[in-house]
């Protein structure tokens, strides 16, 4: 008996650490997607307040870089681009597979006329420089991968 009990506790002590990895990988800003090939460092979006902000502070992003919204929830989301300095292009996702993207969705100011939509339920999305999916060979259906730091 106290083997098997020695097993539970080793294993529930696992969980915990799993999940205060991934806890920590959330609040810890950053992500690897990868894509294709190709591995982008994600600021990683888990609030409301992260989400509204979004990427309007930032001049730029690199080709390599990009912003993970992570949802708890499968929901249709929208997106617009308010106070946004540059195009993005909009991946939509479902567990680990692009649903949907949104090209070249443009920078638009204070006041943004237009959103963009996932047309289904996703759980991620995921904003890279405007035309890169195009240059990548990005579509819909590709599964993503996210790794740590």
């Amino acid at each position: 008996m106290a083997g098997k009990k020695r097993v539970w506790i080793t294993a529930f002590s696992i969980l915990l650490l799993f999940m205060a990895y991934q806890a920590g990988a959330a609040s810890g800003r950053s992500c690897f997607v990868h894509i294709r090939g190709h591995r982008f460092l994600v600021e990683i979006v888990d609030t409301p307040d992260k989400a509204v902000l979004g990427l309007s502070s930032r001049e730029k992003l690199r080709d390599d870089e990009g912003m993970l919204f992570i949802y708890t929830e499968k929901e249709r989301k929208s997106f617009w681009m308010k106070d946004m300095k540059f195009d993005l292009d909009i991946l939509w996702i479902e567990g680990d597979k692009i649903v949907r993207i949104s090209r070249n969705a443009g920078a638009e100011g204070s006041n943004p006329s237009r959103t963009y939509d996932s047309g289904v339920p996703v759980d991620k999305v995921l904003e890279i420089n405007a035309g890169l999916c195009d240059r990548l060979g990005i579509r819909e259906g590709l599964r993503i991968g996210i790794s740590g730091r």
